[in-house]
């Protein structure tokens, strides 16, 4: 059975629906997503956290799918074409304005190879990493236990609840090791080829309500950034949470600490 693994990074994508806050309008959300700082901030993470962990993957057959928006001013759009540069495994695609699921949830079909019997979906926020194995662990595990509740029902979810939150702004940085479910960055769907559904289809919080899903504690396997321009309203968790080493960046996602600190740094300079 081959199974292909395919993820998906929204990049300031410019879409109807798809934010958890910020302008309602088009022209306003746009004016939002491209401000000069706030792409700064985020090109930073992607340059320096999420792409060293896709480029240290131990298992290189899969594709990753950067979705960002045509009408992205184009000096940015240089410069993320550059920070994946070299990258087998990245299609960049700029696309026009749309319905966010559809967008989505159409990369998935796009790049999907006439002879998978299995799509490995996941998808990362553009200050999100994922731990050097992750992409052998989605093939792994769904051989060691999703295969038969896939073959019973035909989809099947996993969600790696141990990992890390980055906190850095230029200046300090802390790491936190931490215990959480049903969060994004930590989360593959097993479906099957041009399945009608995606991963976009369902809220990350609710994968469990509508499929099999199962939780997997084991290793250290996603880390989420948080700062100031997060989507969403990301406090650090109250429980199961405490202060970490720094140089399990290294370590589990090859990404290193002085560049990221330096981009940010620049940012406020």
């Amino acid at each position: 059975m081959k199974i292909q693994p395919i993820g998906v990074c929204r990049f300031s994508l410019l879409t109807e629906g798809g934010f958890k806050r910020g302008p309602s309008t088009m022209e306003e959300r746009a004016a939002y997503l491209f401000d000069d700082t706030r792409m700064a901030i985020r090109m930073a993470w992607f340059t320096h956290a999420l792409m060293p962990s896709i480029r240290a993957q131990t298992d290189q057959d899969f594709i990753f799918v950067v979705l960002a928006s045509s009408l992205m001013p184009q000096k940015w759009q240089d410069q993320l074409s550059g920070a994946v540069s070299g990258c087998p495994a990245i299609r960049l695609d700029f696309t026009e304005p749309g319905k966010h699921y559809e967008i989505c949830n159409g990369a998935f079909d796009r790049y999907t190879e006439p002879d998978a019997d299995v799509i490995a979906q996941f998808r990362l926020d553009d200050d999100d990493a994922l731990a050097r194995d992750y992409v052998e662990r989605v093939r792994a595990d769904f051989d060691a236990y999703m295969a038969p509740l896939y073959q019973r029902f035909g989809m099947v979810s996993s969600d790696y609840t141990s990992g890390f939150i980055l906190e850095a702004d230029g200046r300090e940085a802390q790491l936190y090791r931490t215990f959480a479910s049903t969060w994004t960055c930590a989360q593959t769907l097993y479906l099957p080829p041009r399945s009608s559904k995606s991963l976009f289809v369902w809220g990350h919080h609710q994968l469990h309500c509508f499929m099999p899903t199962l939780t997997l504690n084991d290793k250290n396997m996603f880390l989420r950034g948080r700062h100031g321009t997060n989507d969403s309203d990301f406090k650090l968790p109250k429980h199961n949470t405490r202060p970490w080493d720094l140089g399990a960046l290294q370590r589990r996602f090859d990404i290193e600490l002085e560049p990221l600190q330096n981009a940010l740094r620049a940012v406020k300079s």
